[in-house]
């Protein structure tokens, strides 16, 4: 045998050898396409099914998820939609409100809780706010046009009536001034009578008690006299 065949020989041996041992690891790790073993649960992440009734479970499994998450994102959908459409008829019933609290008559007016809601009670509002003047309180263009009509009257009407009458003040206050200077006159004369009166009545007191004196010795003196004159 020649060499050639020799090493022909050995190397289908050779091959022969590797096709036993590779269809031997082909048939020992076969994949279980129609195998029974199916795990529990959802299929780990990164884990590859190798058999059709795993995979038909976690197809199902992922149809449920998905039906779930659809359903809820419907909930929530129609939640936010009935939110949204709430906001909208809210809003509405806000901005009557808020035209009332500009023009209104009563423009204000107190809103209670809805206690089932949580919420103000828009559409239905209170017993109207009372304001300082004891009348309803009117909206806020009310009040302003109500403001600037004071403040036109009083630059109209009032203003010249304020400068006549300080001019009247500044008048009585000469007035004033020339009577309370009077006043001061007159009291510096009746201090001064008061105080010659004073002086006037300890004189005539003096005077008094001098005549006094001097009738009381005019009388000693005649009765002195008396004695030089005749005997009878």
């Amino acid at each position: 045998m020649t060499a050639i065949a020799k090493t022909l020989v050995f190397l289908t041996l050779v091959a022969g050898v590797g096709a036993v041992v590779f269809a031997t690891a082909v048939y020992t790790q076969r994949p279980g396409w129609f195998g029974d073993d199916v795990p529990e649960g959802a299929v780990p992440r990164g884990h590859v099914v190798m058999n059709f009734k795993t995979l038909a479970r976690e197809t199902d499994t992922q149809g449920k998820v998905a039906g779930a998450a659809s359903a809820l994102w419907g909930q929530r959908l129609k939640a936010l939609q009935d939110a949204e459409d709430l906001r909208k008829s809210r809003k509405a019933e806000y901005v009557k409100l808020l035209a009332a609290a500009r023009t209104a008559p009563n423009g204000f007016a107190e809103l209670a809780e809805d206690p089932a809601t949580g919420l103000l009670n828009v559409t239905t509002p209170g017993k109207a706010v009372i304001g300082p003047d004891g009348k309803n309180l009117a909206g806020a263009d009310t009040l302003e046009a109500q403001i600037a009509k004071s403040i036109d009257r009083m630059t109209t009407d009032l203003t010249p009536k304020i400068v006549k009458h300080l001019v009247d003040v500044k008048r009585l206050q000469g007035e004033i001034s020339d009577v309370q200077a009077k006043l001061t006159r007159q009291r510096t004369i009746r201090e001064d009578l008061q105080n010659e009166a004073a002086y006037l009545g300890a004189a005539r007191v003096n005077v008094a008690e001098q005549q006094g004196t001097a009738e009381r010795r005019l009388k000693q003196l005649d009765l002195r006299l008396k004695t030089f004159g005749p005997q009878n």
